[in-house]
């Protein structure tokens, strides 16, 4: 059982950084499409910088994620109270103090799920930003998208919902490769519209400079 979960483990050390990589290479290609931009510059850029940027992406995916995970700590805490208190001491043993206690945590699950979305949504524009601006500073980054982030979080709910609906024609597997790209696309739209004058997509003046001095 322990060699499973090692094997587990150390597979996860090996494929988050590569998928850090391959997911801002990703948001890189949409940010190029959604400007109507070839896609040939920014990868050209990336392979030359391969390092640079693997390095970073992977510090900006294990601090994003870290901040996610610490985030998630009070509501896995309260639910495995809920847990313990509902399930491991059953229900016809629990005296008043016990019910007291599953009632309590089960209102505090639902209060730190709430601060948890909450949290993670307003996170969600740091890894464009840093798509961007590969240059920003991680936490620069988290900081910007929590204050743009403000007062946004419905209308952000509100279009990952709207989405809902092509849940049963993704089962089909083949509109995946419709629905896929035009949710990015639509993503990016909607993140450039809460951004406004912050979106300021950078790669393009550094493509230009990286090939008037690489000649």
């Amino acid at each position: 059982m322990f060699s499973v979960r090692l094997f587990w483990f150390l597979d996860l050390i090996v494929i988050i950084p590569f998928a850090s990589f391959e997911m801002w290479t990703v948001r890189r290609f949409f940010v190029d499409i959604a400007r109507a931009d070839s896609y040939v510059g920014s990868r050209q850029y990336i392979n030359s910088h391969s390092y640079v940027y693997y390095s970073h992406t992977m510090f900006s995916s294990i601090i994003i994620n870290s901040l996610k995970l610490f985030s998630a700590v009070p509501f896995a805490i309260s639910t495995y109270s809920v847990y313990y208190w509902g399930w491991v001491c059953k229900l016809s043993e629990l005296t008043s103090a016990g019910l007291l206690c599953f009632m309590f945590s089960l209102g505090l699950s639902v209060v730190f799920f709430g601060l948890m979305v909450h949290y993670w949504i307003s996170l969600a524009l740091a890894p464009y930003i840093m798509t961007l601006n590969p240059r920003t500073n991680i936490f620069d980054a988290c900081d910007l998208s929590v204050r743009l982030m403000d007062g946004q979080h419905g209308r952000y709910i509100s279009f990952l919902l709207s989405f809902v609906m092509y849940i049963p024609a993704l089962l089909l597997v083949y509109p995946v490769f419709i629905i896929y790209p035009y949710f990015r696309l639509s993503y990016i739209v909607f993140l450039q519209d809460i951004m406004g004058s912050y979106w300021q997509d950078k790669m393009p003046s550094m493509i230009k400079r990286w090939r008037k001095y690489s000649k």
